[in-house]
């Protein structure tokens, strides 16, 4: 049996969404960490840095956090914890149970979410110096629109 994989697929694999997409994020996150460097928040580890993006400004359960994230609901807790300690977010029981714990911003936190939302310009703008403004909006758009459809379809 042969181990080889078509020409075909193999320009598929080196192109699909989920691959190129990936590569997006990964080079956004590296970048992001070097902005940070001159930051007080420097010594953010990765799993503080994907918790606090991942509330994109909101706040969310412990265990929408950990789905969101793909981790246990006890590493989410560790990290929430950790993020308390530094005062940039507040953990607090659910006002419909107490059992679940909710992890809010706090307004510590909305300052470190200006020098996130920054530093989030900057990515884009180097972004756009490479491919252009206007394809840049394409691509969000587009992405606006199919999470938009898949919530809209899921009944969100």
């Amino acid at each position: 049996m042969s181990t080889m994989i078509d020409d075909k697929t193999r320009q598929f694999l080196a192109t699909n969404l989920k691959g190129l997409l990936a590569d997006t994020v990964e080079w956004m996150e590296a970048r992001n960490v070097e902005l940070r460097q001159s930051t007080r928040y420097s010594g953010a580890t990765p799993a503080e840095a994907k918790l606090f993006a991942t509330l994109r400004g909101g706040e969310r359960s412990v265990s929408d956090l950990a789905r969101a994230i793909g981790v246990s609901r006890q590493a989410v807790h560790r990290t929430a914890h950790r993020l308390q300690e530094q005062g940039v977010v507040r953990i607090v029981p659910s006002p419909d149970d107490a059992r679940i714990k909710i992890v809010q911003i706090t307004e510590g936190g909305h300052r470190v979410q200006e020098m996130a939302a920054k530093n989030l310009r900057q990515i884009e703008s180097e972004m756009a110096a490479e491919m252009g403004r206007k394809n840049l909006e394409t691509i969000r758009g587009l992405l606006v629109e199919f999470l938009e459809g898949r919530a809209r379809s899921l009944g969100r």
